[in-house]
């Protein structure tokens, strides 16, 4: 649901990846979030080769009940601190209402800004994106 309409938006020469690893701030720290725009000239032929952090366009984690903390708070901050302009979070399980959240302008361990709608609302992505994802088919979790 998530990957269909930014694949029709992505910039010609990016593309989207799949449990792909990230070097988030140096080699030896390595995250795969569930869904990542980079530049096709940055995946490595090699599978187990992460792709470095500051390549990395747009982030994407579905929260789990098991990975709720990790995906708000922990990788949130590892991709501030590596540098990705852009972390979607899709959080179904947050006390305050499902909701997705996009957190742009990495600015130290965190982001500058961030923007949060219910669960169903269309949120921005910004450019080179330039369009409104909708949530509306985004299925919330029932466990």
């Amino acid at each position: 649901m998530i990957q269909r309409p930014i694949d029709r938006r992505i910039p010609d020469g990016w593309e989207i990846r799949q449990g792909t690893g990230v070097a988030i701030v140096s080699p030896a720290r390595r995250r795969a979030p569930d869904l990542l725009v980079v530049p096709s000239e940055a995946v490595p032929e090699e599978r187990e080769v992460p792709i470095p952090s500051e390549e990395v366009l747009l982030a994407v984690e579905v929260v789990s009940r098991d990975s709720a903390t990790d995906d708000r708070v922990t990788r949130r901050e590892e991709c501030a601190g590596g540098r990705i302009p852009l972390y979607l979070l899709v959080d179904g399980y947050d006390p305050r209402g499902a909701g997705v959240t996009l957190f742009a302008t990495p600015k130290g361990g965190d982001h500058a800004d961030s923007h949060r709608v219910d669960w169903g609302e269309p949120v921005a992505l910004p450019e080179p994106f330039g369009f409104d994802l909708e949530t509306a088919g985004f299925r919330v979790p029932r466990d």
